[in-house]
């Protein structure tokens, strides 16, 4: 599933939290961190989007991506 990317650094910003904070709530490398706000494209397992939900204090639909075909 893709993240939304947009809405992840958004809520960031909301939170006052740097990908350094979210590494350590993920309890994840900063490298794992800044290749998930940088791969736009990327499709996460259900399992990293729940991790990055729970670190962001949202439900994992408020970061994922819709998809529009």
């Amino acid at each position: 599933m893709p993240i939304n990317i947009k809405a992840v650094k958004k809520i960031m910003i909301n939170n006052g939290m740097t990908p350094d904070d979210l590494a350590k709530t993920m309890k994840v490398s900063k490298s794992r961190v800044s290749k998930l706000l940088n791969d736009s494209n990327s499709n996460s397992q259900f399992k990293t989007i729940y991790s990055l939900a729970k670190a962001l204090k949202v439900k994992p639909a408020e970061i994922i991506k819709e998809e529009v075909e």
